[in-house]
């Protein structure tokens, strides 16, 4: 497997070929690194109206992730395509991309039907929330819908398009350098309280070396250059879903004191989160309904 001292490349031929299988299937194609972030995505890039609805009104993003990372895991073990039905119903497909004997990634398509029903512990779930059952029915059914001679069509397609990928040197791994592993390290312990020894300690080296590479790669302290990348994972969180409190956000970037976190802010950015958070809110009320 590759290690955190590696980087994984791809070729710009790959978000095209991704975009195109996305376009023709209409299912959401997502390349994955070894650690589970999003590397590609191909066109369509958006969750669909359904997960959406089971990730932010259930509160089921956390077990959407979980599941991607078991499902992958799996693949990796049996080194070969794995199809699941996920627990909010949608079905979906994972296979390791695999250079020589290293896994580097996973590629994944998903948010397709191969059942007419919802599972009935979501319905549960739904009609506890008090939410309205046409909705969870009407953005399910906009789903596609693929019996299984289709699925085991799709699926030989997307096997040898990942094969493709690999046997044409699409994928590159390059050394990572000491700021970049850091930075990488950093953005993985983002809701922990590091220190600079704490990094020290995880990238092998001396806590002067640390502070000599931030300062040269980024000219800052290593304090002033955590705190930043925490701001600006909070501000990706609400991007990422304005109905959510400063506080929720606040505390998926590390901050437990609002209050404090708060100060921080306002002395980094010269205004409130919550002045942030009207602003992204004042953005998406402008989009096009068809944007959104």
């Amino acid at each position: 497997m590759v290690n955190d001292r590696q980087a994984i490349i791809f070729n710009e031929e790959v978000q095209r070929l991704i975009d195109s299988f996305a376009y023709c299937f209409k299912v959401r194609f997502t390349v994955f690194s070894v650690d589970g972030e999003d590397a590609l995505m191909g066109y369509p890039y958006s969750l669909s109206d359904y997960c959406l609805l089971i990730r932010k009104s259930l509160g089921e993003e956390n077990a959407c992730i979980k599941q991607n990372h078991y499902a992958c895991n799996r693949c990796e073990q049996n080194r070969k395509l794995l199809l699941y039905r996920c627990h909010a119903g949608l079905n979906e497909a994972v296979m390791p991309i695999i250079c020589g004997t290293d896994t580097v990634g996973y590629a994944m398509i998903g948010q397709f039907r191969m059942k007419e029903k919802i599972p009935q512990d979501i319905i549960i779930k739904w009609q506890g929330k008090d939410l309205d059952p046409e909705i969870l029915e009407q953005t399910f059914a906009k789903l596609p819908f693929f019996d299984e001679p289709m699925v085991s069509n799709m699926l030989h397609l997307f096997s040898m398009l990942t094969e493709f990928i690999v046997s044409h040197d699409y994928v590159n791994i390059m050394p990572l350098s000491l700021a970049e592993r850091l930075n990488h390290w950093l953005e993985k312990h983002i809701m922990e309280p590091v220190s600079l020894d704490d990094a020290a300690k995880a990238m092998c080296c001396s806590s002067s070396t640390i502070s000599h590479t931030i300062k040269k790669s980024f000219g800052m302290s290593f304090k002033r250059f955590f705190t930043l990348k925490r701001i600006a994972y909070f501000e990706s969180q609400i991007r990422k879903d304005s109905a959510q409190s400063i506080c929720q956000a606040a505390e998926k970037a590390g901050y437990d004191d609002p209050l404090y976190f708060s100060r921080i802010y306002k002395r980094v950015r010269n205004s409130t989160p919550k002045e942030f958070r009207d602003f992204v809110r004042g953005c998406e009320a402008l989009r096009p309904p068809a944007l959104q």
